[in-house]
């Protein structure tokens, strides 16, 4: 059994969203593999009483995860969820940035070198942030 978790709204829906993304890569993954000739299958219709061809069962889940993937991140961009969570990862890159500057502060380095410092480490952090939040 499931067991309750403290997450905030903007998390649940966040996590909800990279779920159905990872679960939208596998189905992609399976209809990448199917032939021409698999792109249909025969399924029976008690309604109709009769056999019919109808698009692959990856093919249909693949188009309805898609809808649920479009369907969160429309949910996601409406709450603002990207942009909360992109602010503590700036706020973070911040205070590392003052911490790793101060910490340089207190070596023995040259006024230029010291110039330097404070954009090399703000642009080499960014990189870091920017790795870090593709989702």
């Amino acid at each position: 059994m499931a067991t309750p978790s403290n997450v905030s709204p903007g998390q649940a829906l966040g996590g909800v969203l990279r779920l159905a993304a990872g679960q939208l890569v596998y189905a992609s993954a399976q209809v990448a593999r199917l032939r021409d000739d698999d792109l249909f299958e025969r399924a029976y219709s008690p309604a109709e009483g009769v056999f019919k061809l109808v698009p692959h069962h990856w093919l249909k889940l693949q188009r309805d995860v898609m809808n649920d993937v479009a369907r969160y991140a429309k949910l996601a961009a409406d709450a603002g969820v990207a942009e909360r969570e992109q602010q503590p990862a700036e706020s973070q890159t911040e205070v590392v940035a003052d911490l790793l500057e101060k910490v340089v502060g207190s070596l023995d380095l040259t006024s230029e070198q010291r110039e330097e410092l404070g954009p090399s480490i703000r642009r080499h952090l960014s990189l870091v942030r920017d790795d870090t939040l593709d989702v």
